[in-house]
């Protein structure tokens, strides 16, 4: 950084780094030299020009010149500043509104990231470091290497990358810890890196172990879980089954529980893989694990049944069991090496099942790729034999179950009016259970038959007819449809008294009759009241019919003579009645004239006409009634007066 001329004096400026009691670096005008710093450190300032006051500062400046006969614009009076962003700047300070005195001095801001560095240990107490040249990771201009004993060593940058082997003492302890730290020449910014420790009494060879190996779903991965040396580098070689073991170029160099996964296998290949632990030369024998196998896996899918298959694990004297799972649940253990397949009939249309087989050779798992499938079937599922129906509030109600707990794709229901013939439900309206509204339960019984499509997308036939129970009045008679509202099995009917909120008052066991008299009931039969059939099923199934008022029918019984003689036998002409509640009765001489007339059932003619005694003879009546239901009926004949 220059400075244009101008009238300005030199400045004498104080900087300190990092904290305001550090030690000071002092600037007089302009400095030659480059100050570097920390990213994030963070720089005190004082200005101690003689007379001095009202001082501003640059601390980012960044133009290469700077021109004094200018103001400077936006300088600040705080007397710090941290740098959080690496690069060089101009640090400037001047006097009050840039005029006066100054001083600057550049700023270089730096990173300062932990040393990178790694350290593997080897047999004979020894142990080979590496520093990597990596102008990220280490910056530095030179490297401290603390090798744990009290000892170390310096390097400069152009060393780098930097490899050595250190032989430690039999004194020292069996475990170091070493420390590599890295600095800036001329500069106070410095890092030093966590403590690797490191175990310098390291066995001679190594060997890994798989514990587990899975293959991928598409058989064209496999991952592998192994375990290894923390002193050297682990790597996965592979082969086909009976061929040669290559190297896959995966490995890890962590040691203790690693996993990696292989990929671009071939889907139809069979594979065996083995972990080899790398030893440098003059650090003993390399290890490898005992080799472990995938066991590729095939489903097959029939009839009510699974058949699972998979290719047998080769060369393993210490095999121990396949294991099948089905839906992460075991189902069977194999201890037969030679034994590939297993069968698994318990399988249902419409749900997926998934397989997978472990095998287990000395406690290690070989896990093989997992297969879902749905069976397939032709079989034309069984028809529906649990199916009742019943009049309902809304009409009439119909509901079924899929044979064997299934479920159904789709439901078809056929239905007939009144012993019609069977017509389709559209099939936007069915659904179960199935209420049918476009009936009319007190006129006549409606059938239905229901038909499936299973799960295995095959069609059921259509299921026995199921009818609603139609009930009637006939004189006095209550009776009904004689047809199964069930498809198992009538067990009997009961006759129910219903209140006028649908509440059950009463009810008889009528056995398996379709009519019976209204005198043989027990229950009360009278108006406000309504009667309706309920049927039981074998199953325990309930269906009700319609509900009817039911009434007795009228029952009218009129003498041919009668002799009004005064011997209280005969005295009165009038007819006896039942389930009548009106009567006018009329009594008309042989010339057809009205003689007498009344309403009160219980007051007949005497045989007087206009008080005087009516002489012997044939005379006609006529009477008109209303029973409990509002039905009116008239009743005429001819009777014989005698004395």
């Amino acid at each position: 950084m220059s400075d244009s001329e101008g009238t300005q004096e030199t400045g004498k400026l104080e900087v300190r780094i990092g904290s305001q009691n550090a030690t000071p670096i002092s600037i007089t005008g302009t400095s030659k030299n480059v100050l570097k710093i920390c990213k994030g450190d963070k720089v005190y300032t004082s200005d101690l020009t003689t007379g001095g006051g009202n001082t501003g500062f640059w601390y980012e400046y960044q133009d290469p010149t700077i021109d004094f006969n200018n103001n400077l614009k936006s300088e600040t009076v705080t007397t710090s500043h941290q740098y959080d962003k690496a690069g060089t700047y101009g640090l400037i300070m001047v006097g009050a509104a840039g005029s006066g005195y100054y001083a600057c001095q550049t700023i270089q801001v730096v990173d300062n990231p932990k040393p990178l560095f790694t350290a593997k240990s080897c047999s004979n107490r020894q142990v080979t470091i590496e520093i990597p040249q990596d102008a990220s990771k280490n910056p530095y201009d030179t490297f401290i290497i603390n090798w744990g004993d009290g000892t170390s060593e310096t390097l400069t940058k152009d060393k780098l990358p930097y490899t050595k082997t250190y032989t430690y003492t039999a004194s020292t302890p069996n475990t170091v810890n070493i420390i590599v730290s890295g600095g800036y020449t001329g500069s106070v910014c410095t890092n030093t890196s966590d403590p690797l420790s490191v175990n310098i009494n390291t066995p001679a060879t190594f060997t890994p172990a798989i514990t587990q190996l899975e293959l991928a779903n598409d058989k064209k991965a496999v991952t592998i879980q192994f375990v290894g040396s923390t002193a050297f580098n682990q790597n996965i070689y592979q082969k086909e089954v009976n061929g040669m073991y290559q190297a896959t170029g995966l490995g890890s160099g962590n040691g203790g529980a690693t996993s990696l996964t292989v990929n671009q296998l071939d889907p139809a290949k069979q594979y065996c893989f083995q972990v080899r632990t790398e030893v440098p030369a003059g650090c003993g024998n390399s290890g490898i694990s005992p080799e472990v196998c995938t066991i590729p896996l095939t489903v097959s899918a029939s009839s009510q049944k699974m058949d699972i298959n998979w290719k047998g694990y080769p060369n393993a004297p210490d095999f121990e069991s396949y294991t099948v799972y089905k839906d992460n649940k075991e189902v069977a253990v194999i201890t037969d090496i030679t034994k590939l397949s297993f069968t698994d009939p318990d399988v249902v249309c419409g749900k997926s099942y998934c397989y997978r087989v472990v095998a287990s050779v000395k406690g290690v798992e070989s896990i093989s790729d997992a297969i879902c499938k749905e069976i397939d079937s032709n079989d034309k599922p069984e028809s529906i034999s649990d199916l009742y129906t019943t009049v309902a509030k809304q009409g009439v109600l119909v509901d079924w179950s899929i044979p064997g707990g299934g479920e159904a794709l789709s439901e078809r229901i056929r239905k007939a009016n009144g012993g019609g013939n069977f017509q389709d439900i559209p099939a936007s309206q069915v659904k179960k259970p199935f209420a049918d509204s476009a009936v009319d339960v007190n006129r006549l019984s409606y059938c239905y038959q229901v038909a499936y499509q299973s799960a295995c997308r095959t069609n059921s036939d259509f299921s026995s007819s199921v009818c609603t129970i139609f009930a009637s009045q006939q004189d006095n008679y209550i009776q009904w449809t004689s047809a199964n509202p069930f498809t198992s099995a009538l067990v009997s009917y009961r006759v129910q008294v219903v209140d006028a909120q649908g509440t059950v008052i009463g009810s008889q066991n009528v056995g398996l009759q379709t009519k019976v008299s209204l005198t043989s009931l027990t229950i009360p039969i009278q108006s406000g009241y309504e009667y309706r059939i309920e049927a039981l099923s074998e199953s325990g199934r309930v269906s009700v019919s319609n509900t009817i008022p039911l009434f007795e029918s009228v029952r009218i019984y009129v003498p041919q003579a009668f002799s009004p003689n005064g011997d209280a036998q005969h005295d009165i002409f009038l007819p006896k009645m039942l389930n009548v509640t009106q009567m006018k009765m009329v009594v008309f001489d042989r010339w057809g004239n009205p003689i007498f007339s009344s309403e009160d059932m219980n007051r007949g003619w005497d045989g007087l006409v206009n008080g005087s005694p009516a002489p012997v003879g044939s005379y006609s009546y006529r009477v008109d009634i209303r029973n409990d239901a509002g039905n009116s009926f008239t009743k005429r004949g001819v009777f014989q007066l005698i004395r």
